[in-house]
């Protein structure tokens, strides 16, 4: 079936009632098929079908007469939000492409993958990360990756973009490494303390910041590219990723505050959420 035919087809299913929410984003939809990202598009179409029928299919958002509003929830909401950052990083590497910013095609091309590693953990260790976690780590990604293709680095320096994306990063960061010690403590015995995790979580993306500022400088003098901004972006950066965690602090202690006295810390990895 020709691209365009297909593409008519799987807009039309998503027209109907239960694809309402979905059928709010076409607008975005159209603009990559004015564009000729035909292939995308089909993907991303087909994709949010599958999400549709595959987290959807529940009692508390299934209607029998097919007629009743669609109430997406809070992980299609994020599964939805993060097929878009995944698109995005397509579009980033083409325009890397474009520009003809090898280096940075590969960061894109990389970042598109380790978007998946969060789906793949779960899938694999079957366990649910807590709502945010698979969103958060594309984000910091989107990031650190537009900023350079993009050039939003330089052309948004003024309003401190290279520090929001450090600080998005030290959340994103901060949340991978709690999830990891939760799956940690759900394959162990390993007993922690709250207050001991909150401790860990925090000098681990502590020194993770202050590697990667070593990193930004080795990979610029590597492959030519220009992420460092030497000594007081270093220090800038730094605050950014010391704000970020921060944040994540206050988050995962929120989440940790919910989990039942005689529960450990794990049950936040639960497939029932």
């Amino acid at each position: 079936m020709p691209a365009k035919l297909q593409y008519e087809a799987l807009e039309g299913i998503l027209k109907t009632p239960n694809f309402g929410f979905f059928y709010q984003s076409e607008i975005i939809l159209s603009v990559l098929w004015q564009r000729g990202y035909s292939g995308v598009l089909l993907a991303v179409l087909s994709f949010k079908i599958c999400v549709w029928k595959g987290f959807l299919s529940d009692e508390d958002n299934y209607c029998e007469d097919m007629k009743c509003e669609f109430s997406p929830s809070p992980r299609t909401i994020e599964n939805i939000i993060v097929i878009l950052f995944e698109i995005s990083f397509i579009l980033l590497a083409i325009q890397a492409v474009n520009i003809d910013d090898i280096p940075r095609l590969y960061i894109a091309i990389t970042a598109f993958f380790m978007t998946l590693i969060p789906y793949a953990a779960e899938k694999l260790l079957r366990i649910q990360f807590p709502f945010g976690v698979k969103l958060m780590i594309p984000f910091a990604l989107f990031m650190h990756t537009a900023g350079g293709i993009m050039r939003w680095y330089w052309e948004l320096s003024d309003f401190y973009y290279d520090k929001i994306a450090h600080l998005i990063g030290g959340i994103a960061l901060g949340l991978a490494i709690f999830v990891s010690i939760l799956t940690a403590i759900h394959f162990t015995t390993w007993e922690i303390e709250k207050k001991s995790v909150l401790m860990l979580t925090a000098l681990l993306t502590f020194l993770f910041g202050l590697i990667w500022e070593v990193e930004e400088a080795a990979i610029d003098s590597v492959v030519m590219t220009t992420y460092s901004g030497g000594l007081y972006d270093s220090i800038g950066d730094s605050i950014g990723n010391i704000v970020g965690i921060i944040i994540c602090l206050y988050i995962i202690n929120r989440w940790m505050d919910t989990v039942p006295p005689q529960e450990r810390l794990s049950w936040l990895l639960r497939n029932d959420q």
